[in-house]
């Protein structure tokens, strides 16, 4: 949170603004917020359409179980690159959120350098630790 006292406002206008200010740079950013759902969610979908093609294939003939493969892999290829597309997004995000934190409270870059610095953090211990 930010500290009202080095904006020279009155004290509850200052208050309001700090305690609102995350949610308009957010707000702001929604776009990203989505492109990074929307990927997220991509990369699960092909988890799951290469995952219902092999268990169609179990009792499938040795040409389908080919074709089968071949869908598979090309499924596989387009999820690796959604897998590394969903971290960037979302640092992105993160970034641009930082960035109008800093256009909104300009007096706050610092502390929202360090919040963004922390939230990263903590994105790849969870990555680390299983997600």
């Amino acid at each position: 949170m930010c500290s009202p006292r080095k904006l020279n406002l009155n004290p509850l206008l200052k208050r309001a603004i700090c305690n609102l200010s995350p949610k308009f740079a957010e707000k702001r950013c929604e776009h990203l917020l989505e492109a990074y759902n929307k990927e997220k969610q991509n990369e699960r979908d092909l988890y799951h359409k290469a995952h219902n093609i092999k268990l169609n294939s179990i009792h499938a003939s040795d040409k389908d179980k080919a074709i089968a493969k071949e869908r598979i892999e090309a499924i596989n290829l387009e999820r690796e690159r959604s897998m590394q597309a969903v971290p960037r997004l979302y640092d992105e995000y993160l970034r641009a959120v930082c960035e109008e934190m800093n256009k909104i409270l300009p007096e706050f870059k610092e502390h929202h350098e360090r919040v963004y610095h922390e939230q990263i953090k903590q994105l790849e211990k969870g990555d680390k630790n299983g997600g």
